[in-house]
C-alpha cells in the first residue's frame, strides 16, 4: 500500500554464478558417493548391470504370471456374488490408496456413486477373486504347504529391507495376529512359482511393419482429404480434424491387434454378431407366416432378399435408415407377394425390428432410474 503512487527501486549484490557441471566419472568420484559404499567405476558398473538384470528379470516374471492368469480365467471362467465384489473392490482401494479410501464408505454411498465406483473396478475384483479361488484350489490339489523354513525365511527378508529385527517383526505378527494371512500368501507364492516353471509358454513377436505402414498410409490420404476439404471451407479446423482422426486410427489399429491376440474371443464375437443378424433376418419370414400369407419362395432366398433390405437402408443418412429401409423392402418383396400384403406385413415387421427395442430399452431404462431415485 504504502509503493502505490511511485516507482521502487531494488538494489542487489551478486554473490557468485554457479553452472552446472557433469563431473567425470572416476573411482574418486564414485567413492564420494554417499550411501554406497564404492570404491571402483567398474564396481559401480556391475552393481548397475545388476541392479538392471534383476528388474528385467521381473519384468519377465510378470510377463509370465500375467500370461498364466489369462490362460487360467479363458479356461475357468464363473461368477462371483456382488457382495464379494462389493468387499475386493474396498481392498484394491485401500491398497491403492486412492481417493475414495478416506472419503467413501461403500457401504454408505449413494446407489448412483456405488454403481459408478462398481463399473469401474468391478472387473478388476472379479479377476482378482477368481484367480485367488484357482491358486488356492490348485495349492490344495498339489498339496502344496509353507513349511516353517519359508515362514522364517520370509520373516528375516523383512528384516533386511526395513532394518527392524526379527524378534520384532514377530512380536506385530502375534500382535495382530497376522501369520495365518502371511502362511495363505506364502503358499500362494509358492503356487504361483509351480506354475510358472511348469507353463510353456511361448512368446511370438507380432511384425507390426504391415500394420504400421497401413495406419501411415490411411493417416497420409486422411491429411490430404482434410486439407482439401479445409480449402474448400468446409471444414473449419484443420489440425483439430487431423489430430482427431489420428488417435481414432491408433485405437482402431491397437482394437485391431488385439481381436487377432485373442483369437477365442474374436470367433466367439462373430459367432453371437452372426446369430443376431440371422435371426433379424428372419423376423420377416415370421411376420408373413403370422398373417398367414403364402410363401412361395426359399427360405434362403427370403433371408438373401432381407441382407439386400439392410445394404440399401445403409446408404440413407437417417437414423436406423427409415425411408429407405421401407422403400427397399417394398420394392423387393413386392415382386413376390401383392402389395397390400407387403404393406401389412412392413408395418408389423418394422415395428418389431425398430421400434420395440426402443420401447422396452426406454421402460427398463426409466424403471432403473425410478429405483434409483426412490432408493435415495
Amino acid at each position: 500500500g504504502d509503493f502505490e503512487a511511485g516507482d521502487v527501486t531494488y538494489k542487489i549484490n551478486l554473490l557468485e554464478i554457479l553452472q552446472k557441471v557433469t563431473p567425470e566419472l572416476t573411482d574418486d568420484f564414485v567413492k564420494s558417493l554417499p550411501g554406497y559404499e564404492l570404491s571402483s567405476v567398474k564396481e559401480l558398473q556391475d552393481r548397475m548391470s545388476s541392479v538392471i538384470e534383476s528388474e528385467i528379470q521381473k519384468a519377465n516374471d510378470e510377463r509370465k504370471k500375467s500370461a498364466v492368469i489369462h490362460k487360467l480365467l479363458e479356461s475357468y471362467d464363473f461368477e462371483i456374488p456382488q457382495v464379494m465384489l462389493d468387499n475386493e473392490i474396498q481392498n484394491v482401494l485401500n491398497m491403492q490408496g486412492s481417493q475414495y479410501t478416506h472419503q467413501i464408505d461403500l457401504s454408505k454411498v449413494s446407489n448412483e456413486t456405488l454403481e459408478h465406483i462398481r463399473s469401474v473396478y468391478n472387473n478388476l475384483a472379479k479377476e482378482r477373486i477368481q484367480v485367488a479361488f484357482l491358486i488356492d484350489a490348485i495349492s490344495k490339489k498339489e498339496n502344496i504347504d509353507a513349511t516353517d523354513d519359508d515362514y522364517n525365511d520370509y520373516i528375516n527378508k523383512i528384516s533386511n529391507e526395513t532394518n527392524v529385527s526379527v524378534d520384532k517383526i514377530k512380536h506385530d505378527i502375534k500382535a495382530n495376529n497376522l501369520k495365518p494371512s502371511i502362511i495363505l500368501e506364502l503358499i500362494r507364492t509358492k503356487t504361483w512359482d509351480m506354475l510358472c516353471d511348469k507353463a510353456d509358454i511361448t512368446y511370438v513377436e507380432v511384425s507390426d511393419e504391415k500394420s504400421s505402414s497401413n495406419k501411415k498410409a490411411s493417416k497420409k490420404i486422411s491429411r490430404i482429404i482434410i486439407k482439401f476439404l479445409a480449402k474448400l471451407k468446409i471444414v473449419k479446423n484443420k489440425e483439430e480434424m487431423i489430430e482427431n482422426w489420428d488417435k481414432n486410427c491408433d485405437e482402431y489399429s491397437t482394437c485391431t491387434h488385439r481381436l487377432i491376440e485373442k483369437k477365442k474371443l474374436s470367433l466367439t464375437l462373430i459367432f453371437y454378431e452372426f446369430m443376431a443378424l440371422f435371426f433379424y433376418y428372419l423376423i420377416p419370414f415370421f411376420t408373413f407366416k403370422a398373417l398367414n400369407i403364402p410363401i412361395g419362395m426359399n427360405f434362403f432366398d427370403l433371408i438373401i432378399i432381407m441382407i439386400h433390405v439392410y445394404i440399401i437402408s445403409t446408404f440413407v443418412p437417417i437414423p436406423g435408415g427409415s425411408g429407405g429401409i421401407e422403400y427397399a423392402f417394398i420394392t423387393l418383396f413386392t415382386a413376390y407377394f401383392g402389395k397390400s400384403y407387403v404393406l401389412s406385413s412392413l408395418v408389423i415387421w418394422r415395428f418389431v425390428y425398430y421400434y420395440l427395442p426402443i420401447i422396452i430399452g426406454y421402460l427398463v431404462f426409466a424403471t432403473r432410474k425410478i429405483k434409483q431415485n426412490s432408493c435415495r
